[in-house]
């Protein structure tokens, strides 16, 4: 059964931010809050939300962009298993603070 367009949106923009954490543009704390903000203002894309608060300027959101595009092509643009592959153990930490 396909995945949701809803599941793949959440994904994508997890996997935006995993990426830009592990780009070395934001860090830990920066990620788990702009997780945090977005997780309540799903309509607009992680990304924008990044640039908004000025974590991101407009060359690191496409320098990401790219990073991101250049990973799901090697994973066959499963975003799914993208994220599980780029998910290390401070991003796990970072996600595990955002739920709680």
């Amino acid at each position: 059964m396909p995945e949701s367009s809803s599941k793949l949106d959440t994904e994508r923009n997890l996997l935006f931010g995993v990426v830009a954490l592990q780009a070395g543009l934001i860090d830990n704390d920066q990620f788990a809050e702009a997780c945090s903000g977005w997780a309540v203002r799903k309509e607009r894309p992680l990304a924008e939300l990044l640039v908004e608060r000025g974590l991101l300027n407009d060359h690191d959101r496409e320098h990401v962009e790219y990073l991101l595009r250049r990973r799901l092509e090697k994973n066959a643009d499963d975003v799914g298993a993208t994220l599980s592959m780029v998910l290390d153990a401070n991003a796990q930490h970072s996600l595990a603070k955002v739920a709680d």
